[in-house]
């Protein structure tokens, strides 16, 4: 079984399959004071919050593949935390969503656990300009227009407020249809996606949007493929409330896709202000093409995604992997996605704990031309027995000092 700590977390039982778990664990906000556990999801699914911990585990029998475990143990962990509020006075929170979880899934009969961590690597750059005449005198910049307030940007401010990723998507939908409303109204006859993407098509072909300007496919295209991923996989989840049932967004959420639709419809949301409502609303020093374009080199290293069983506490100046000179071993099949979501890229690699031996794992890091580029700690530690295999996908994030925030990291 494989474990967080003295936590257990799930896996494969030899003696008896009925009880192997798949599972899914996600850092808390703040550590735990009570032992408690939650039987949920009709008797399938068992909730556990040990003391001193500040991660919750839920486990389950069921054969579910990656995603399917992600969002239904996080479904069922939201369910328990309200339930520890309300009998036990214990309130706590999940915090965000990509700073690290662990999900053992299952696929062809192997049980497999992924890690996930985040890196964020950080920017900040500051540009001036000067313009001159045509005999070397600097003129003076021109004094910018009043900025013109409108009711959309309460909602973006809200937006930004928030430490919980579906209240800040809720806000800045309202905020995108607000700003959308002030160019074009909805009829009667309209539905509100046929409204949505009429007025898109009505702003990039007037004010042309630079988020809408692939030439590999048609801008209507690119227009319903946005509002397909906003409206019908978040806004309606997020919005409706026509029975007791859907009163609970959270509740049939994926939180991956939900932070990956903030930070599209920010970017279209960023795009229609700068261009229709003619504000300059500051950039970041580096844009995520660019962002994208300075990760481009990596795979072209000698890189290797490594673990180790060393437990020294994470450092921002850590120049080793293992300061305790313990071994590090190499992970398999590495694979690099530059285009994990605006603003991050990804490396993932994996291999086969039985070859090695009941690792713990504290320390994962990312080796770049024998220097290490990124590291992500495991605070309790990470106990690799009797499961199939380990992947882990470790996250590196633009982070820029002048730009919005799509981590919404609870404190």
């Amino acid at each position: 079984m494989a474990y967080y700590g003295s936590l257990w977390i799930g896996g494969r039982d030899f003696q008896s399959d009925s009880k192997s778990s798949i599972a899914g664990l996600f850092k808390l906000t703040k550590a735990s004071e009570v032992d408690q556990q939650f039987i949920l999801g009709e008797g399938s699914w068992i909730v556990e919050i040990k003391k001193g911990y500040d991660v919750i585990v839920a486990r389950c029998n069921n054969d579910y593949g990656y995603n399917q475990v992600l969002t239904e143990s996080y479904r069922i962990c939201q369910q328990a935390l309200d339930l520890l509020s309300v009998l036990y006075h214990h309130t706590l929170a999940i915090k965000s969503y990509s700073s690290e979880y662990h999900i053992i899934y299952k696929k062809d009969k192997e049980y497999i656990l992924r890690s996930i961590g985040l890196a964020k690597i950080g920017f900040d750059i500051s540009v001036t300009v000067e313009v001159k005449d045509k005999y070397g005198n600097i003129k003076p910049p021109q004094k910018p227009l009043p900025p013109e307030w409108i009711p959309a940007f309460r909602y973006y401010r809200l937006s930004q407020l928030s430490d919980d990723l579906e209240d800040a998507y809720r806000n800045l939908f309202l905020s995108f249809e607000s700003i959308l409303s002030k160019f074009q109204r909805k009829s009667k006859r309209e539905s509100e996606t046929q409204w949505i993407i009429s007025t898109l098509q009505f702003l990039a072909t007037n004010f042309s949007l630079d988020i809408f300007k692939s030439k590999d496919t048609t801008l209507i295209s690119q227009i319903s493929e946005f509002v397909d991923l906003q409206y019908k996989e978040n806004r309606c989840r997020l919005f409706h409330a026509k029975n007791p049932s859907d009163l609970l967004p959270i509740d049939d959420i994926n939180p991956e896709l939900l932070l990956k639709s903030y930070s599209s419809l920010l970017r279209v949301w960023r795009d229609i202000v700068s261009n229709c409502q003619n504000l300059s609303i500051g950039g970041g020093c580096v844009t995520y093409v660019g962002f994208r374009e300075l990760m481009k080199p990596l795979p072209n290293t000698s890189y290797n995604l490594m673990i180790t069983e060393d437990d020294s506490p994470e450092s921002k100046n850590d120049k080793l992997l293992s300061p305790k000179q313990l071994p590090c071993y190499q992970l398999k099949n590495v694979i690099f996605n530059l285009d994990k979501n605006p603003g991050e890229v990804s490396v993932f690699g994996d291999f086969v704990p039985d070859k090695l031996k009941s690792l713990q794992i504290y320390r994962i890091g990312l080796i770049t031309d024998g220097i290490l580029f990124v590291i992500h700690g495991i605070k309790e530690g990470l106990t690799l027995s009797d499961i199939d295999r380990y992947e882990v996908e470790q996250i590196i994030q633009m982070k820029n000092k002048n730009t919005p925030s799509t981590n919404f990291d609870r404190h």
